[in-house]
């Protein structure tokens, strides 16, 4: 094995010290900005103008650094490390992946088809529609439960094994009784309403984007592979086998 090497600070500051054309791929996880949403005329603004956008907010666990995706100016800086046709692997949140895919068109990449972390652990962040018409009315729900979750227990809300395997939001305060009994709707308005759900998270968020975007080769690709040990992606080594029946393939010249 090769030897690794390992960068611990600030992506902003470490960027500048590696070498231009030396990465050869790219793997990143970086701020998907789920915070309030920004005035994309201002955002764009700053961005064809080659500033940098300032979010005012919080993202994820409450961190000011998580409030908005990575913009042009950070993008470019990976842009020049990178190898020409190496590729990046960027997750990105479902809600915000647009921006990051105008962030990393403006930085220069090829965008391809993107790649899909599909999963079932997280959980929806909705506002009860009918609840909220009884509340409004100052109306008592009649409780007719408990709610039993997936596997068929109850828990107490706030309990570690209730929150996305074991991450907590301080700053809520939750009322156990309150949360994880089932009630009945009070009033017309709020059984016309039973089961509606409104807010910028009402699904469950069960599917994170990856965008693939890639460094433009330098020359033909041929030649960009030979010279650069990159450019193509090992299609036949990451196929899923389904059957023992051929699997009808088209490829075409350059």
């Amino acid at each position: 094995m090769s030897e690794v090497q390992l960068y611990l600070g600030d992506n902003r500051d470490i960027l500048p010290t590696l070498a231009e054309n030396s990465i050869d791929a790219v793997v990143t996880d970086p701020p998907y900005g789920l915070s309030k949403d920004p005035d994309i005329v201002d955002v764009l603004t700053h961005w064809l103008a080659g500033d940098d956008y300032n979010h005012n907010g919080n993202g994820f666990m409450n961190k000011a650094w998580d409030s908005f995706v990575p913009g042009p100016s950070t993008w470019r800086e990976v842009y020049r490390v990178m190898k020409p046709g190496a590729y990046a692997l960027v997750f990105a949140g479902a809600r915000t992946v647009d921006l990051m895919g105008i962030a990393l068109r403006l930085a220069g990449f090829i965008m391809h088809p993107c790649i899909g972390w599909v999963q079932g652990q997280g959980f929806p962040k909705a506002c009860n529609l009918s609840k909220q018409i009884d509340h409004k009315n100052g109306t008592e729900r009649e409780a007719i439960g408990q709610k039993v979750y997936a596997d068929g227990k109850t828990r107490a809300a706030g309990n570690v094994d209730t929150m996305n395997e074991g991450w907590q939001r301080p700053w809520r305060k939750l009322d156990p009784q309150r949360s994880e009994r089932l009630t009945a709707p009070a009033t017309p308005l709020a059984q016309q309403w039973d089961g509606w759900y409104y807010g910028r998270q009402s699904l469950k968020p069960a599917l994170e984007p990856i965008l693939m975007a890639q460094k433009p080769p330098d020359r033909g690709m041929v030649d960009n592979v030979d010279f650069w040990g990159c450019g193509a992606i090992n299609v036949d080594g990451c196929r899923v086998q389904t059957s023992n029946e051929p699997t009808e393939w088209c490829e075409c010249e350059d």
